[in-house]
């Protein structure tokens, strides 16, 4: 298992020693350093939580090519995750939260749609 942690420019460095990895990622824990970013989406009457976080331990079981580090969790009101992404680069990271707010943000109004826009019909 691989341990990393993020410098004030989000640069990624490896920590192969444990303890100095844990000593970081315990003063870190609920620090803007560790958060990419977090904002509720309503969707109707009902909240969403998105949540977009440095893990600090490599979750790219697959591959020993590209650690993959941040995670975006969608909760719902009760806590219970709806959907998740991972990422390799705060950048990734970023962008995909957007991505995600907006597919949320999207889905709050189809319900009401009668109309479907086709390719045709939004030239």
């Amino acid at each position: 298992m691989k341990y990393y942690i993020l410098t004030d420019d989000h640069e990624i460095i490896e920590k192969p020693d444990f303890f100095e990895w844990a000593n970081w990622f315990e003063k870190n824990y609920e620090h803007s350093l560790r958060i990419v970013k977090q904002e509720t989406v309503w969707i109707w009457f009902f909240p969403k939580f998105v949540s977009t976080v440095f893990l600090g331990i490599d979750h790219n079981l697959f591959s020993e090519e590209v650690p993959i580090l941040f995670e975006t969790m969608v909760f719902d009101n009760a806590g219970n995750d709806e959907l998740t992404n991972r990422y390799a680069t705060w950048e990734e990271a970023q962008k995909g939260h957007q991505e995600i707010v907006r597919y949320l943000k999207r889905k709050r109004w189809r319900p009401f749609c009668k109309f479907q826009p086709t390719k045709e019909s939004t030239h």
